[in-house]
């Protein structure tokens, strides 16, 4: 990686994540969170690991302390959390459930 690219790297890690709250309702569940896109009126349901990510979002994380939160919580390996975290983000992104 150059040294560019590494900077890059960097800075989007350090750079803090947040949700869209004033177009997304949600409730923690026992099984996870459910989430109200008040733009499309669709629900979505987040399992556990999910909720996890969810709660950390809602009040600004960045990807490192998403990555460390699932480790912490589940026991897993630096490289599965850092997966799961960019699956999850991708999907947020998708759904333009992320701050601008």
């Amino acid at each position: 990686m150059s040294d560019g690219a590494a900077s890059k790297a960097d800075a989007a890690g350090a750079a803090t994540l947040s949700l869209r709250v004033d177009e997304l309702k949600w409730t923690e569940t026992d099984r996870g969170v459910t989430v109200l896109d008040l733009r499309s009126a669709r629900y979505l349901q987040l399992n556990r690991s999910g909720a996890v990510l969810w709660t950390r979002l809602s009040v600004g994380a960045t990807v490192e302390q998403l990555i460390d939160a699932l480790c912490t919580r589940y026991g897993i390996e630096t490289e599965r959390a850092r997966h799961d975290v960019d699956e999850f983000l991708a999907a947020l992104r998708t759904r333009n459930f992320l701050a601008p």
